[in-house]
């Protein structure tokens, strides 16, 4: 039968269609999940130099955005949906505008931030767009800014981003903070403040400066020394002489041990603490703590 009736505006595209006439910068990647990947996603660089991937941590930086192509089959994956299926290549847009499919719940909006879906929360499609953190499952896309958005003829809930990958590598925003604490004769605990509700927090190293007498290394009366962002260790130094990390000297700057890059990046509005804990007796002087972060 033929069509007799016609959408008065057709729908504006659908995820990974490159949307803007001007300037678009596209690579050639390969598809190094092991399984499809979706166009129109935010994607991270792979293991190889020409390697792309999803999402999968905070301090993923984002390389683009998969583009369309009628090149690939229909990958069972994503039923009805053509999409990347692993190991083979694909093109990724690193400059320029793409449609980027978006949380149905809470798409990004022209103005407002854009973030890139890392983790499960809300919503599951890794490298999809979000206009929040959703509870530390999403991280900020520096410098992407929303032109449109639009649904799919599909039903797909897209965003028009123009993305550079240039300011994902620009300078950290970073964030350097000392506190004067006092003289402790126990275990303490010291509320240092909370990070940004908006992004992700990245600990880089974490010092202290006792500049009286410093603390002397002893088996049984001894400090742990740590930071913690919640509940969870960020770095630390024992005092302890048997696998710890001994004396603090007076007058110079000693630095912690840092843990894990996953326990070090901390979740937006998280509460930094330093926490002293006691064994023994034993006298903690007045002492400088210096913080050295970057947000993400």
């Amino acid at each position: 039968m033929a069509q007799t009736s016609y959408a008065s505006q057709p729908a504006p595209g659908i995820p990974g269609q490159l949307a803007t006439s001007g300037y678009n910068f596209v690579t050639s990647r390969n598809n190094e999940n092991a399984s499809a990947i979706a166009f129109g996603l935010f994607v991270k660089q792979g293991a190889a130099a020409k390697g792309g991937n999803l999402l999968g941590a905070a301090t993923d930086v984002v390389i683009g955005v998969s583009v369309k192509s009628d090149a690939h089959a229909v990958d069972a994956s994503f039923t009805g949906t053509q999409s990347i299926g692993a190991s083979l290549d694909f093109d990724c847009i690193e400059e320029g505008g793409v449609w980027v499919a978006a949380d149905a719940d809470a798409p990004p909006v022209v103005g407002g931030p854009v973030y890139a879906r890392f983790a499960t929360g809300t919503k599951t499609v890794l490298g999809a767009a979000r206009a929040n953190n959703d509870s530390n499952t999403c991280k900020l896309v520096p410098g992407a800014r929303v032109l449109g958005s639009g649904v799919s003829a599909l039903g797909a809930t897209m965003v028009l981003v123009w993305f550079s990958r240039a300011t994902q590598h620009a300078s950290a925003d970073v964030s350097d903070s000392t506190f004067s604490l006092a003289q402790v004769t126990g275990t303490t605990t010291t509320v240092l403040g909370h990070t940004a509700a908006d992004r992700q927090y990245v600990v880089d190293s974490v010092e202290i400066d006792i500049p009286a007498t410093g603390i002397v290394q002893d088996d049984s009366n001894y400090y742990v020394l740590q930071v913690l962002a919640g509940a969870v260790e960020v770095a630390a130094y024992s005092t302890k002489t048997t696998g710890g990390q001994g004396t603090i000297t007076a007058a110079a700057w000693t630095q912690f041990i840092n843990d894990v890059l996953a326990n070090r990046c901390v979740p937006p509005g998280t509460a930094l603490s330093f926490v002293q804990t006691l064994t023994g007796t034993k006298t903690a002087p007045a002492c400088i703590l210096a913080l050295h972060g970057h947000y993400i």
